[in-house]
């Protein structure tokens, strides 16, 4: 179980405002009720000292938990039709994580796209992708080439290996099969809060080509693109 680490750090300063508080108490006290004042000071001394500790022990597994997964097993390829009720649940465990970060609930309902669809993309050509590590299916993210570029949908990781380099293992190979099929650009439409997504695109040299209000849902998106030296793999922005 993963504890947040103001949580923690709440726990620490939760001792030492006790601690003091008994400090202040004792002093007072100490001076009618010496036996409440000698309590008071006990108690704050407990708290300073077994609060930390106990936080201490919570960072120390957190720390171990976030440890990066050995990825060199990753197999990165194009879906199968039977891959899409896998593909369906990253893209919930994914999307799901935006509640409460003032997404509205409809966006990511209609951002979790059903097991029927997924098929349908598949089956129409589509380039849906997935990043599988031992038989699991951990990512995903789908490419429509359209007009000489290809559009990007769906960029989803298991929460569990977030931050771990799939969504970049992703989005790269995707960008090779844009080159490959002389695409000029690659484009994406994202939300205001997928802030790291954002950070993520823009480490591969995408850039903020527009802005749509209220375009998704009510929520704003965000437009951005890369554009493809023809004939050539690398890219620039």
């Amino acid at each position: 179980m993963k504890i947040p680490r103001i949580f923690i750090f709440l726990l620490a300063a939760t001792g030492s405002f006790l601690e003091a508080s008994s400090l202040i108490s004792a002093y007072i006290f100490g001076f009618t009720l010496p036996f409440i004042g000698i309590l008071m000071e006990a108690l704050g001394t407990t708290f300073s000292l077994v609060i930390p500790i106990f936080g201490i022990s919570v960072f120390t597994t957190t720390y171990r938990q976030r440890k990066p997964f050995d990825l060199k097993n990753l197999v990165l390829r194009e879906a199968k039709p039977q891959d899409a009720d896998e593909i369906h649940e990253v893209l919930k465990q994914a999307f799901k994580g935006l509640e409460g970060r003032g997404y509205s609930t409809l966006a990511i309902n209609a951002a979790i796209i059903d097991a029927k669809e997924i098929r349908k993309r598949i089956l129409s050509g589509g380039h849906v992708l997935v990043a599988e590590l031992d038989n699991e299916i951990i990512g995903t993210v789908t490419g429509f080439k359209e007009h000489q570029s290809m559009h990007i949908y769906s960029l989803a990781v298991s929460p569990k290996y977030q931050g771990c380099g799939v969504a970049r293992q992703l989005m790269t190979y995707l960008e090779r099969i844009a080159s490959k099929e002389g695409c000029n650009k690659l484009f994406l439409h994202t939300a205001w809060v997928m802030m790291e997504a954002i950070k993520l695109y823009e480490s591969l040299g995408y850039v903020r080509e527009g802005y749509l209000r209220r375009h998704f849902y009510g929520e704003d998106f965000i437009i951005f693109s890369k554009l493809i030296e023809r004939g050539n793999s690398r890219c620039k922005a």
